[in-house]
């Protein structure tokens, strides 16, 4: 009864018309607007959700023993992290513990979900038990997937007349080679065998070159500071029988003018001829319209 009576008597005051019922209109007022600013100017709640960065490897296959012929390691990775990355695989290879080399796979970009086959592939030039630890390198991330073990019978190649290499051009990170064989085969295998220390240079699976095809093949690299250098690759069939050696020399890209085709080249001469036979029309008419002017001219003296 007492809390009733009490807010009986703030209400009835606040009823009042005389300065204590202004007074407490205007601490209702201020109490109004101090409640509306908290909603208002209230921080805002933010939920966010937590990623990954993780790879899913659900197939692999390689030659238990190498003979004279290329080593590819294929790796099927699938991307089952949260965030696109750009993917790819490192083999170091190891003799006895003793670090031979590393080779590289393919770059590529994979989205969540999404999956490649990965070749790692070599060209042994020694002889015995191999070990190689392999990893996955996901948005900068690196990923230890384990080991394989293969046995390295004969080393030895016997270069071929197969392939020739009729040109090569490059840019900071790709390599154009124009290659044509004498036979036709398949799973021709463009290796990179020498090239700067910290780059990494992709391999090149040619499925198919018929006898006297003349194909032109991509080859991507990556220089982590780019000057002017010979890389070699091994050109070798699957089966190692036929087996070439490429040097290709890196050069400055020359200036280019791009856009520059004979398509531009027609577009530019017809608009210098429309040009030209716009100003010769004007040129006509206005003779015409100076003759014609001056004989107006003229007939009046001729009347007189």
């Amino acid at each position: 009864m007492s809390e009733l009576r009490l807010s009986g008597k703030i209400k009835g005051k606040c009823m009042r018309k005389d300065f204590l019922g202004w007074m407490c209109a205007v601490w209702g007022f201020v109490v109004f607007l101090i409640l509306s600013a908290s909603f208002v100017y209230a921080p805002p709640i933010y939920i966010s959700v937590s990623g990954t960065i993780q790879a899913g490897v659900d197939y692999v296959n390689y030659s238990a023993s190498v003979d004279g012929g290329p080593q590819v390691i294929s790796m099927n990775v699938e991307n089952i992290g949260s965030a696109g990355c750009a993917v790819k695989v490192r083999a170091d290879i190891y003799k006895d513990s003793v670090f031979i080399k590393t080779i590289w796979s393919e770059v590529e970009p994979l989205e969540p979900g999404g999956a490649f086959l990965f070749h790692n592939c070599w060209m042994a030039d020694v002889t015995g038990d191999i070990i190689v630890n392999v990893s996955i390198y996901q948005c900068h991330e690196r990923f230890e997937w384990g080991q394989v073990s293969f046995y390295v019978v004969n080393s030895t190649v016997h270069e071929s007349d197969n392939f020739f290499v009729s040109e090569t051009k490059n840019s900071h990170d790709e390599i154009n080679m124009t290659i044509m064989s004498n036979k036709t085969l398949e799973n021709v295998l463009i290796i990179p065998r020498e090239y700067p220390l910290g780059w990494i240079v992709e391999p090149k699976i040619i499925e198919r070159i018929d006898a006297g095809e003349v194909k032109t093949v991509t080859i991507k690299y990556h220089a982590s500071t780019w000057h002017a250098q010979t890389i070699d690759f091994d050109i070798v069939s699957e089966d190692g029988r036929e087996y070439g050696l490429a040097a290709v020399q890196l050069r400055e890209e020359e200036e280019k003018i791009e856009g520059i085709e004979w398509s531009d080249v027609i577009i530019v001469v017809l608009l210098v001829v429309i040009c030209v036979l716009a100003a010769e029309l004007f040129r006509v008419k206005r003779r015409r319209k100076d003759k014609s002017h001056g004989k107006k001219h003229a007939e009046p003296c001729e009347k007189g």
